[in-house]
């Protein structure tokens, strides 16, 4: 089987909006949102493009047996949990937290402007494994055995060369992407899978950025 890339417009994602003004695109099947065929990729089972105005966002809840990685685009992300950690991440940085055997947090826009973030969520290779938080220099994180994160960014005309695995994950941050199953926009996702039999090829239309997801079976 040959590698091909299955386009998923983001105004197709799933959407969630709260009482306060947070929003939420959800590329795969989230809470009450479900379709069978938009259920994960490999490893990858929540990609989710935030949006929260000041004063909002999520109060301490719990996760365990995730690793959970957040791109920051606009804004700050503050962060507390259950394991004495309190940080603030800033556009242009990532942040990591192994949820582990569980951990308790919260994810709170503290700031006076709008606050744009992408989450992703994964299986984790410990799930009993101590929870950790930190805030990892990119532009390559090694999240898993399974799973690699690429921040990717291309001024107009440089071509991104996925790479090649068993499951590539794409989504575009700004700019927009030319591809022979069309044009890629801002909150745009993109899954390849299959044999690594050639390179898929995407060129930049203007400056852009994009995610990368690396992983394996």
């Amino acid at each position: 089987m040959g590698r091909s890339l299955e386009v998923r417009r983001a105004a197709d994602c799933f959407v969630t909006t709260t009482e306060d003004g947070v929003h939420t695109r959800h590329a795969f099947s989230f809470g009450t949102h479900f379709d069978p065929a938009h259920t994960g990729l490999g490893p990858l089972v929540a990609h989710n493009q935030e949006l929260l105005p000041p004063g909002t966002g999520y109060d301490a809840h719990a996760h365990a047996g995730l690793d959970i990685v957040s791109w920051v685009v606009e804004g700050e992300l503050t962060h507390t949990d259950s394991t004495g950690h309190r940080a603030v991440t800033p556009a242009g940085r990532l942040q990591l937290l192994r949820a582990g055997s569980g951990v308790e947090h919260a994810e709170r826009n503290e700031g006076d402007r709008p606050l744009r973030f992408v989450q992703m969520w994964l299986v984790a290779d410990d799930p009993a494994a101590a929870p950790a938080y930190a805030q990892p220099d990119g532009p390559t994180l090694q999240v898993s055995s399974r799973a690699r994160l690429h921040v990717a960014r291309g001024e107009k005309g440089h071509t991104f060369r996925l790479p090649e695995a068993d499951y590539v994950h794409v989504s575009v941050v700004r700019g927009s992407l030319d591809h022979s199953a069309g044009p890629l926009g801002p909150g745009d996702t993109a899954r390849v899978r299959g044999e690594q039999d050639g390179a898929v090829l995407l060129t930049a239309l203007e400056p852009s950025e994009i995610l990368v997801w690396e992983m394996e079976e």
